[in-house]
């Protein structure tokens, strides 16, 4: 087993060069998908991935979905189209507004109402969120994105206002604090007089994980069951010939500003 390098086209080229020997090569970082060598282990979720596996789940919550796009954004537009047709879908304008009667105008009144920000324009952001903050008391309303958004951020947008609207968003790692994390992070800081960094838990987890599989048996398939790490987890789909994670932490804002995981 090769654990690395850490960019895809590197992890390509060693790919290449092991391709047909039973060696492993486990791509550790990289959301590129690479080329399909049926020895590479692509470990995290590529955006696609991501963004399905938050549709999915959105999908299966059987409420009213819509999606406000950047009308600049073609890909965006043909990606519900293409694939969740059930979606409304509503462009911002030119200069990314977006009104509360436009938004108001495709919410349903019994059901919940999942708002996915599909724009990283600071306007469309700003403007969908107030819109909906305004909207909540009488609508059944939670905010979403399918990956997040630096836009978030912004000194204009208030996180209490995310929290009040419960915003759902994915993840590849359990961005909560939980009693493994915590006992991973002590054990070690007294190894290593230091807290560990997101880049440290994940070289442990891939470790970890791929070593436990390579003890299964020989004639088992040691990627056809999902394993759940410190912060990671490890579920496996042979796609186009490679071997793909798609394990994804759905997450979400409560009201209290904690984050939890809502699957």
């Amino acid at each position: 087993m090769v654990i690395g390098p850490f960019f895809q086209a590197n992890v390509d080229a060693i790919s290449e060069e092991f391709k047909d020997t039973p060696t492993l090569i486990v791509s550790p970082l990289s959301t590129d998908k690479g080329k399909p060598y049926p020895n590479q282990v692509h470990t995290m979720p590529n955006t696609d991935i991501v963004r399905n596996e938050m549709m999915e789940y959105l999908r299966a919550q059987n409420g009213n979905i819509i999606a406000v796009l950047n009308p600049k954004a073609a890909s965006s537009r043909n990606f519900f189209e293409s694939n969740f047709k059930e979606v409304k879908l509503l462009d911002a304008a030119a200069n990314g507004a977006v009104t509360k009667s436009q938004i108001e105008g495709m919410l349903d009144k019994t059901g919940v109402n999942y708002v996915i920000l599909e724009s990283t324009a600071l306007q469309t952001a700003i403007d969908l969120v107030n819109a909906l903050n305004s909207l909540k008391n009488t609508y059944s309303i939670r905010l979403a994105v399918l990956e997040k958004h630096d836009v978030l951020d912004s000194t204009e947008i208030n996180i209490q206002t995310l929290a009040d609207l419960q915003m759902l968003f994915p993840s590849v790692t359990r961005e909560n604090d939980n009693a493994k994390s915590d006992r991973f992070a002590a054990a070690y800081e007294q190894a290593n007089g230091s807290t560990p960094n997101r880049f440290v838990t994940r070289g442990f987890d891939v470790t970890f994980d791929v070593i436990k599989r390579m003890f299964q048996s020989e004639d088992a398939n040691i990627f056809d069951y999902g394993t759940e790490q410190v912060e990671n987890k490890f579920t496996y789909v042979n796609e186009n010939g490679g071997i793909y994670n798609n394990a994804v932490y759905i997450m979400y804002y409560d009201k209290n500003l904690t984050i939890k995981e809502a699957k």
